[in-house]
């Protein structure tokens, strides 16, 4: 009897080493999954914030070129009103 309980034991042993292998690789393998998840998500996280960056920058540019114009638009409106009115005295 003893004898049975010995080789029950040592075959439990050898489907214990197995299954240990098994849920070994799978979690190697659910950890390489989510390490390359989390490297993608970074990698995008990374690039939306340089996109950012980059429309901000530009925004910003388009606004002082906005800025710009609107006051040489003013300039040039008064010179034009300025020049009317000289053309209108000298009839």
């Amino acid at each position: 009897q003893s004898g049975s309980v010995v080789e029950m034991l040592k075959k439990l042993k050898s489907e214990f080493v197995e299954k240990k292998g098994e849920c070994e690789k799978e979690e190697m393998n659910s950890r390489h999954a989510f390490d390359m998840l989390a490297q993608d998500l970074t990698s995008s996280v990374e690039m939306a914030n340089e996109d950012i960056s980059a429309k901000s920058l530009k925004k910003s540019a388009k606004q002082e070129e906005s800025a710009r114009l609107s006051k040489q638009l003013s300039s040039t409106e008064a010179v034009k009103k300025e020049d009317i009115q000289t053309l209108s005295d000298a009839k």
